[in-house]
């Protein structure tokens, strides 16, 4: 599979969480039939968060570096 535009976000305070949280999207959704929401690579600086939300009907992997 080959990644041909790749995007990065930057969201503010995401689900309410604390400072900017920088989203690098490897695979757009539309390239996994919309079976997966989001496929990225997600960066929380010192001091940044997520807010507290919930998966509905999808899953998240987690690997902390």
């Amino acid at each position: 599979m080959k990644i041909t535009n790749s995007k990065t976000d930057i969201c503010a305070n995401r689900f309410g969480g604390n400072g900017d949280v920088i989203i690098e999207h490897y695979l757009d959704e539309s390239m996994l039939n919309d079976s997966v929401v989001m496929y990225a690579k997600v960066t929380l600086k010192p001091g940044c968060s997520l807010g507290y939300h919930i998966h509905d009907g999808n899953s998240e992997t987690i690997v902390v570096l």
